[in-house]
C-alpha cells in the first residue's frame, strides 16, 4: 500500500511539473528502453531472410522464407504475420527455403521446407514441399521429402504446363538430378539428363507451355521444349548465369559478362550492359522495362530493358533476396539476413524505408 502511495505521490509531482502530455512522452520512452521484443517476435537475432515473394493479383501482398517460419504481409510491409513454422502451425520447427508462383494459378504458391541443420531436432513439421491455394494464407503438405530418392532438396520451380507442376533439383545426382511432378508432389518422375552436371537453377516459362530453362554459374543457360530430352545453348550467351526472370515477352539474364536481355521470349539474348556483375535480377511482370538487380552491397534498377543501370538509393544494409511488385515496379522489397530485415521502396528505389522489424 505504501509502495503504491510512494508511486502516486511521485506521478503527481511529474505531473504538476511538467504537465500530463510530456508526462505520457517520458513514460513511453522508458518502456522503450526495456528489452527489444520486436527482433523476438520475428525468430530472434539468429533468424534470416532465405526468400522474398511479391505476389502477383494480391495488392501489396508480400511472403518472406526464414530460418524461423514464413510471414506473409497484405499491407506493404508495414504489418506481418506468420502463417507457417510457429508452434502448432504447418512446417513447425522447419527452416523455409524457397518460394514459388504458378504463373498459371497465381493463388497457387509452393514453399521448400527443410530441416535446420544447426537445430535439427527442433522440427516437429515433416520435410518436404507445401502448397497454398489462396496466396500463402494457409498451407497443406503436398510432398514429403522422403517420396525423392535423395533428401537434398535444392530448389523448386513452377513447371509451365499446369498449376499443379513444379520442378526440383536433386545436386547430388548431377545430371539426373531433375524430378517432375504434375499434382503437386504428390508423385515425381525423374526427367531426361540434365545439360550441365552443375546446373544451379531450373524454372518452367512463364509464356510458353512446355518449355523448361536451366541455367549454371559456370557454364551458361539453356533452353528445353520437348520435356527436357534435348536441350540447347541460350544464343547470345557466353559464360555463367546466376538468375533469370521473366516479363512478357521479355527476359533477363544476370551473368558473368553482365546483363544479358531477350526481347522475343528467350529465343535471341543480347549483351545489353557490361558495366556491372550481378548476382540476382528481378522484373516487374507489368512493366517489362523496368527490373532490379543485387551487384555486392549495392542495389541497381533500370528503366529501359537493362541497357544502362543505375544504383539506387542506399540501404542500411546488404541485401541477400529482391523481389518487385508484380503490378507497379515503383515497389520493391529487400531481404536483409543478419540481423534479419526488409526494406521496401515506392518510388522506384530513390528512396528505401524499413518495414521489418
Amino acid at each position: 500500500m505504501f509502495r503504491e502511495m510512494r508511486r502516486s505521490a511521485v506521478l503527481w509531482r511529474l505531473r504538476a511539473r511538467y504537465g500530463t502530455l510530456a508526462l505520457l512522452t517520458m513514460l513511453t520512452l522508458l518502456v522503450g528502453c526495456g528489452p527489444d521484443q520486436t527482433k523476438e517476435t520475428y525468430g530472434g537475432s539468429q533468424n534470416h531472410v532465405h526468400d522474398l515473394l511479391a505476389l502477383r493479383g494480391v495488392p501489396r501482398t508480400v511472403l518472406m522464407a526464414t530460418h524461423f517460419g514464413l510471414y506473409r504481409t497484405v499491407d506493404g510491409g508495414h504489418t506481418w504475420a506468420m502463417v507457417a513454422g510457429g508452434a502448432g502451425q504447418q512446417m513447425d520447427g522447419l527452416m523455409i527455403y524457397k518460394l514459388v508462383e504458378s504463373s498459371i494459378d497465381t493463388r497457387r504458391v509452393y514453399v521448400l521446407a527443410i530441416p535446420r541443420t544447426d537445430q535439427p531436432g527442433d522440427a516437429k513439421g515433416i520435410a518436404g514441399v507445401y502448397a497454398s491455394a489462396d496466396s500463402g494464407q494457409t498451407w497443406r503438405l503436398t510432398s514429403p521429402a522422403i517420396a525423392l530418392p535423395t533428401r537434398s532438396l535444392f530448389t523448386l520451380s513452377a513447371g509451365p504446363d499446369s498449376a499443379e507442376q513444379i520442378l526440383t533439383l536433386l545436386p547430388s545426382l548431377g545430371r539426373n538430378g531433375l524430378y517432375a511432378s504434375d499434382d503437386s508432389g504428390a508423385h515425381w518422375r525423374q526427367l531426361p539428363s540434365l545439360p550441365d552436371a552443375q546446373v544451379t537453377g531450373v524454372m518452367g516459362d512463364p509464356q510458353r507451355s512446355g518449355r523448361i530453362w536451366a541455367w549454371s554459374t559456370s557454364t551458361g543457360l539453356y533452353m528445353s521444349e520437348d520435356g527436357t530430352r534435348s536441350w540447347r545453348a541460350a544464343e547470345g550467351i557466353r559464360g555463367g548465369i546466376s538468375s533469370i526472370s521473366f516479363a512478357g515477352a521479355v527476359v533477363y539474364a544476370s551473368g558473368d559478362a553482365g546483363m544479358y536481355v531477350s526481347s522475343d521470349g528467350g529465343s535471341r539474348f543480347a549483351l545489353a550492359n557490361a558495366d556491372v556483375t550481378f548476382s540476382r535480377v528481378f522484373a516487374c511482370a507489368a512493366q517489362p522495362e523496368r527490373a532490379y538487380a543485387l551487384a555486392g552491397t549495392a542495389v541497381y534498377s533500370t528503366m529501359d530493358g537493362g541497357r544502362s543501370w543505375q544504383r539506387t538509393a542506399p540501404t542500411s544494409k546488404s541485401a541477400s533476396t529482391i523481389t518487385v511488385d508484380p503490378a507497379d515496379a515503383n515497389m520493391a522489397y529487400l531481404g536483409f539476413s543478419y540481423p534479419i530485415g526488409v526494406h521496401a521502396t515506392v518510388d522506384g528505389g530513390a528512396s528505401w524505408r524499413s518495414v521489418l522489424p
